[in-house]
């Protein structure tokens, strides 16, 4: 956490420095508590508490929604997939990746008193492969579908904004020739556009005035 919260400070200093941040700031900085998130993750899971990891989603829907470089968003995925991946297989086969957290040291110990020393030694206990593959495939399954759900929305909600601003820009060209009486200019303008329901209308106004003329 001190870690993650010293850059968060240092990226908000040199934004107040020079005005700006740039997206590798940011980038460095989302990577940064990302990998905070999968380590208190994983010293959750080996002390036997609530799994951190939910955290990492919250954590990709932000990047998802601020518009960072899509290369961030796969990035995060594919860490968090393999992490995940890498518990379900420690789940199972216990090849020590929990022992690395510290769950053995002393003021943990007092944790699991009702345990002898065999079964302590093997904290957390070993999982069935079976469970273990379901628990995993559920978790992937969970995150990946709240991230391409959040993507989806995030690209349709940039789309819609950019169709938004680019009929407003035309609508202001093609009322400023038509104050000025200018068809032609304004014909052209439609032209240049993309076709869309404001187009049309436009067209359809233009060829009206034209009768009248």
């Amino acid at each position: 956490g001190l870690v993650g919260t010293a850059t968060s400070f240092l990226i908000l200093g040199k934004m107040l420095m020079t005005r700006k941040v740039s997206s590798v700031d940011i980038s460095i900085n989302v990577f940064v508590w990302l990998m905070l998130i999968l380590w208190s993750d994983l010293l959750a899971l080996s002390e036997m508490r609530e799994p951190n990891w939910p955290l990492a989603v919250i954590l990709v829907d932000i990047v998802l929604l601020c518009a960072l470089p899509a290369h961030v968003g796969k990035g995060m995925v594919t860490i968090v997939t393999i992490y995940l991946i890498v518990i379900g297989f420690e789940r199972t086969l216990r090849f020590g990746l929990f022992d690395i957290s510290g769950v053995r040291m002393a003021r943990h110990r007092k944790c699991f008193s009702y345990l002898d020393a065999e079964e302590l030694a093997n904290t957390p206990c070993k999982a069935g492969a079976w469970d273990s593959i379901m628990v995993t495939a559920t978790y992937i399954t969970i995150f990946l579908a709240d991230f391409f759900c959040t993507k989806n929305f995030a690209v349709g909600m940039r789309r819609e904004q950019a169709n938004l601003k680019a009929s407003v820009n035309l609508a202001e060209l093609v009322v400023s020739a038509l104050v000025r009486f200018d068809l032609d200019e304004a014909r052209e303008e439609l032209l240049a556009a993309e076709t869309t329901a404001l187009t049309a209308v436009l067209t359809k106004l233009l060829h009206n005035l034209d009768n009248y003329r």
